[in-house]
């Protein structure tokens, strides 16, 4: 008897436990994306400050457009840099690009900081300099053009020499990257 009361009794609470845990609830979640074309980016131009001075900082406008930098201590002959974009017609893309770091013909110890600054005619918002982050808004035709220019740090005349990011190896460039809003 006390079998028969002790089943019972485990029957009744295995009914309520299952009736609890059996329970479920059901929702969905809908998946959707805009395939547009792929975004290109072509390196038109590179900077060249020229031939510098020692003990001075140089800047480089960020192009002809920019109205708001002005050159100081450049050789005569100098180049911004200049960076195309194509993609989707009229798309809103963001800008991310680094600041780079010169060495002097391949030797790590003496390195120089180019601070970078970009130009576009196309910034969202109107034409103009815009740190990196900023959304370039591309044209009926899916481009836009990046100018750069920047300044790079003061180099002692005891560590005069030929400075560039791609020294054997060793600084870093400018790296330029775009992605859609």
């Amino acid at each position: 008897m006390k079998n028969i009361k002790l089943f019972s009794v485990l029957a009744i609470l295995g009914l309520l436990v299952s009736t609890n845990v059996s329970a479920q609830e059901q929702e969905t979640v809908t998946v959707s994306a805009e395939v547009v074309t792929a975004l290109t980016l072509a390196n038109v131009s590179n900077i060249s400050l020229g031939t510098i001075q020692a003990d001075a900082a140089s800047t480089l406008k960020a192009g002809d457009s920019d109205g708001v930098t002005s050159n100081s201590n450049v050789g005569v002959t100098t180049t911004y840099g200049q960076v195309t974009i194509s993609g989707a017609a009229s798309a809103g893309v963001q800008v991310d690009f680094t600041d780079a770091v010169l060495t002097e013909d391949g030797t790590p110890a003496n390195e120089a900081a180019f601070t970078t600054l970009a130009y576009s005619a196309e910034k969202n918002g109107g034409a103009g300099l815009f740190a990196s982050g900023a959304t370039i808004d591309l044209d009926g035709s899916g481009n836009a053009t990046i100018d750069f220019g920047g300044t790079l740090a003061s180099i002692s005349a005891a560590n005069a020499g030929s400075y560039a990011t791609d020294h054997g190896g060793n600084g870093s460039p400018i790296t330029v990257t775009v992605t859609y809003n």
